[in-house]
């Protein structure tokens, strides 16, 4: 497991406590799990930007409206 060094301030000091109050983890346990948090997140944004810019496609749209059109989508109701 490698290691580093993070400098903080009060207010990050202060959360790093409050968390490890909270959770019981280790100081190191709870940086680990906001760093993989963080990494969720990012992902997360990353997968939902990919979503709107190809909602937002209209390019992609017109060939969704078109495979739609072909299959008679509504027509089963």
């Amino acid at each position: 497991m490698a290691t580093f060094t993070v400098r903080t301030d009060e207010a990050v000091d202060q959360t790093l406590g409050y968390l490890m109050e909270l959770t019981g983890e280790s100081r190191s346990q709870v940086v680990r799990n906001a760093v993989l948090e963080a990494g969720r997140i990012a992902r997360r944004e990353a997968q939902r930007a990919e979503c709107l810019a190809a909602r937002d496609d209209p390019v992609d749209r017109a060939e969704i409206q078109a495979a739609m059109a072909d299959m008679g989508a509504g027509d089963a109701w």
